[in-house]
């Protein structure tokens, strides 16, 4: 909702909640189909939107079928 600060849920596909910046508390990815947009949770119920949450060397390219997130060295994200 708009009172949370994710009012970006217009053609989003997938979504997947992760402690990103290891503050204890869940970060917001989603996916639409314009490429994934990275929303920082305040600790209050409120999410920020990261505009530098996702930076990458080239344009995407096609389309993103799904979301996958893992810590495989256990050192946070």
């Amino acid at each position: 909702s708009e009172g949370s600060g994710v009012d970006t849920l217009e053609d989003t596909q997938h979504a997947l909640f992760a402690d990103l910046d290891n503050d204890g508390d869940q970060d917001l990815i989603l996916l639409p189909s314009s490429g994934p947009l990275l929303f920082r949770n305040a600790g209050t119920g409120h999410f920020t939107r990261d505009p530098d949450g996702f930076r990458f060397a080239n344009p995407l390219q096609g389309a993103a079928m799904g979301l996958a997130l893992g810590d495989y060295d256990r050192d946070g994200f």
